[in-house]
């Protein structure tokens, strides 16, 4: 029995990472009701917490991140990600960021420690740097009120 299922979770783990699409994308699950410039300073200053911006387009909501180069001494080991924000909505009806998480591999074999040498090869992205990214932003426009609990 113990085998069986271990097999189905090994199964069920390679059908999950198998797949061509290069970027994962996460939405929130929550509305904010707060204006679009309001909604698109928080956006962006959250953005450059932790990432440098290479485009922003105001009027189209979005904003895309730098690479953010990892090299590794195995090829194939190393890595590159970057963020692609969505801010949709309008201030009727609220607002909701779309990140989309780009990943891609270095196959270098002759020299993956050179950045000028790498070779990218798009892979499927976890989606863990832009659920953190939405995380974060949640947080910053929901702060905490524990101070407020009456105990």
């Amino acid at each position: 029995m113990r085998k069986i299922l271990i097999m189905l979770g090994l199964c069920s783990l390679i059908v999950g990472c198998s797949g061509t699409a290069a970027q994962n994308e996460e939405t929130t699950n929550f509305t904010y009701r707060h204006t679009g410039d309001e909604m698109w300073k928080q956006v962006r200053s959250q953005v450059l917490k932790a990432w440098r911006i290479t485009a922003e387009d105001r009027s189209a909501g979005e904003i895309v991140t730098t690479w953010d180069v990892r090299l590794h001494a195995m090829n194939r080991f190393g890595r590159r990600h970057r963020l692609k924000i969505t801010l949709e909505g309008t201030d009727e009806k609220g607002y909701t960021v779309v990140a989309a998480q780009e990943t891609e591999m270095n196959t270098n074999q002759d020299n993956p420690l050179a950045a000028s040498e790498a070779d990218w090869e798009e892979m499927n992205a976890d989606g863990a740097l832009a659920q953190r990214f939405l995380f974060k932003l949640h947080r910053r426009i929901n702060p905490p009120k524990t101070w407020r609990e009456v105990r």
